[in-house]
């Protein structure tokens, strides 16, 4: 709809913060064809930071061969 192609099709497991990484690395290696995204960022992200950590994960997750996102979080952490 928006003019985008794309041709993998993956899905794209995603911690939202680096203390989720082991699990959402896991959570990618029992899902054949799918890709785990690494970032060791987030618990003490805030204000530019935070917001430029949330402004890449979105134009990553959103790119056109991402078929589908896993987010993986823990409770307790709250983003604002």
């Amino acid at each position: 709809r928006d003019g985008k192609v794309g041709f993998r099709n993956l899905l794209l497991v995603v911690p939202t913060t680096g203390c989720q990484a082991e699990v959402a690395r896991r959570i990618s290696d029992s899902l054949p064809g799918s890709t785990y995204l690494y970032h060791p960022l987030g618990c003490s992200s805030l204000g530019k930071d935070l917001d430029l950590l949330m402004r890449s994960m979105e134009a990553i997750t959103l790119h056109p061969n991402v078929g589908a996102v896993v987010f993986v979080e823990m409770i307790a952490h709250s983003y604002q």
